[in-house]
């Protein structure tokens, strides 16, 4: 297969990610709410956990872009979605489905790619991003249920 899909399955990611990322740093105030609403941390660190969370995620995306750290990036990925996911477990913002998914998924991905199970060449880059976003698309689909304004 033409490596140039691998590439595009890449940046797109990448993409998503650092979008993530910078509109997290972009408007910090709305995310530090939305990490204190987890009640997961102290207040105290509310605003040093959001400003390393929306980090991780902005730099994962670049990780993503470089051969040499594009496992690392993939990890760091899904390490961040499987602790989200247990936050969801845990406090069951969204339904417990979405978290169980990513809360399996999440680590069984990390080993498989530290195992050698899981290559980051076309086909293998390909399942990780047909994986989280199918993570990323449930749970969008659920927050903009639960959001629409009441008709009347």
């Amino acid at each position: 297969m033409d490596p140039v899909w691998g590439w595009i399955a890449r940046l797109t990611l990448a993409a998503l990610f650092a979008a993530a990322g910078l509109s997290k740093l972009y408007r910090p105030a709305a995310f530090r709410a939305a990490v204190a609403d987890y009640d997961l941390v102290p207040s105290r660190a509310v605003a040093s956990v959001a400003l390393a969370l929306a980090s991780a995620e902005a730099a994962a995306a670049l990780l993503l872009l470089v051969p040499a750290s594009r496992m690392a990036g993939a990890s760091l990925l899904w390490a961040m979605l499987a602790l989200f996911s247990a936050a969801i477990l845990r406090t069951r913002v969204l339904p417990r489905w979405i978290g169980a998914y990513g809360a399996i998924l999440g680590p069984a991905t990390i080993v498989a790619l530290a195992a050698g199970h899981l290559r980051l060449d076309v086909h293998g880059f390909g399942l990780v991003v047909l994986l989280q976003s199918a993570w990323l698309v449930a749970a969008g689909i659920v927050l903009c249920r639960r959001e629409r304004p009441a008709a009347g």
